[in-house]
């Protein structure tokens, strides 16, 4: 597959969403006694969504796919599965582009399937009619803005894309290990410097970088399920390493 059709691909979606969210602000502008709170907001950032993930009605949805080079030195597009198992924002179900919410009776990837089958797949990942919808992928949202115009053309409205993607939530990974070892940077920093070469590359990729599990397993050529383990065992390690560096330091 050629660039140009890949993007071509990509980009008729978001162009579509761009064309949709346009026309809803200018009917929110035109109907200002709208119901509100039958809508969502196109974006709700990762902030918004820490602070609902817990409400009954809301469903997160991962709609990734993930494209790669191939052998000839094209792309290729892989079910985004296997990236979404090796970790995922908490609750998220996994919408399958790539499986029955493509038409298989298609020559065309990615064809809209049936009403009938699109409605079925999302019943199956718990969306409902009284269900608020955030969708996000791993590969800058053109996937989730694809999951989002269909569920618009059936006529679902409460449903919007998570700014940033999964990156944004990726982003709060460096906050989070440090606020977990919160005035004990400096034996962070000091433990990180003990790891390995490889142990503290990973590290580095995967909280502050953002580097996904299935990027890191890529470049380390290994499975995304290893690497996922390596990071929670390492992580373990620098949280020992930290509470002996911590007892030393008081009993100084």
């Amino acid at each position: 597959m050629s660039l140009h059709h890949f993007l071509i691909r990509i980009l008729v979606p978001v162009a579509a969403l761009g064309l949709l969210m346009a026309c809803s602000r200018s009917s929110e502008q035109s109907d200002p006694i709208a119901e509100v709170e039958d809508k969502m907001d196109a974006l709700v950032s990762v902030e918004w969504l820490s602070q609902h993930l817990d409400d009954p009605d809301l469903v997160v949805v991962d709609c990734t796919v993930m494209v790669e080079a191939d052998e000839q030195g094209g792309l290729r597009m892989v079910n985004g599965r296997a990236n979404y198992e090796s970790g995922h924002i908490p609750t998220a179900a996994f919408a399958d582009l790539m499986g029955n919410l493509s038409d298989a009776d298609s020559p065309l990837e990615f064809a809209m399937p049936p009403p009938e089958q699109f409605v079925a797949a999302m019943s199956a990942l718990g969306v409902s009619d009284e269900s608020r919808v955030v969708l996000y992928d791993a590969q800058y949202s053109a996937w989730a803005a694809r999951v989002w115009w269909m569920l618009r053309w059936i006529g679902f409205d409460r449903v919007a894309l998570l700014d940033g993607g999964l990156a944004e939530e990726l982003a709060l990974r460096r906050e989070e290990l440090r606020a977990e070892f919160d005035d004990r940077l400096q034996h962070l920093d000091h433990c990180m410097e003990k790891l390995p070469e490889k142990q503290r590359a990973l590290v580095d990729g995967y909280y502050f970088h953002q580097h996904s599990v299935a990027t890191l397993a890529g470049q380390a050529q290994r499975t995304t399920d290893a690497v996922y383990k390596a990071l929670q065992r390492i992580r373990r390690q620098l949280r020992e390493c930290i509470e002996r560096s911590t007892q030393k330091e008081a009993s100084s």
